[in-house]
């Protein structure tokens, strides 16, 4: 894509000032597994916490998408 002063740069390609957004999403995006697969295991020590039933400990969880 030619700019104005003549310059040719890639349309895939970010400029510098949005480079931290994209960054930022790619991070936030690979929380998504990480925090399920710390939060699943839990379900056992969370229902014995709280002294309640595993199904009413199900109910935390989002259903999938």
């Amino acid at each position: 894509m030619n700019q104005p002063n003549g310059s040719t740069r890639s349309v895939l390609l970010p400029n510098r000032k949005n480079l931290w957004l994209v960054i930022l999403l790619g991070v936030l995006t690979a929380f998504d597994p990480l925090t399920i697969d710390m939060y699943l295991p839990a379900f056992n020590s969370i229902q014995k916490d709280m002294n309640t039933h595993i199904s009413l400990v199900e109910l935390s969880c989002p259903p999938n998408k």
